[in-house]
């Protein structure tokens, strides 16, 4: 898929769900799942949110870990908006086979 097809795909996904029926914050898919608005993989996406020594500072898409007091574990939330827009605003994106 070029670079251009999935822009179109991005912008036609931002144009027809508006705010009311996209959610602003979504949760990671489960393992072995896609998500259902990028079709991209759990560890996909836990890897933009995540800032990495390759890539120092701010991540490129926009998170937040929620944890109550005193729990072991949390969720994570990304914020739909940002990670579409970053998916759009990628450069070098090959095209399938």
């Amino acid at each position: 898929m070029s670079r251009k097809e999935l822009a179109k795909i991005v912008r036609q996904v931002q144009q027809t769900q508006t705010t009311q029926t996209r959610p602003i914050w979504i949760r990671p898919p489960r393992a072995n799942q896609r998500c259902p608005y990028t079709n991209l993989a759990r560890s996909s996406i836990l890897d933009l949110i995540k800032e990495r020594d390759d890539r120092p500072g701010k991540p490129p898409v926009e998170a937040r870990y929620l944890q109550k007091d005193g729990a072991k574990r949390g969720i994570w939330l990304i914020k739909l908006d940002s990670l579409l827009a970053h998916i759009e605003g990628r450069k070098g994106l090959q095209k399938a086979a």
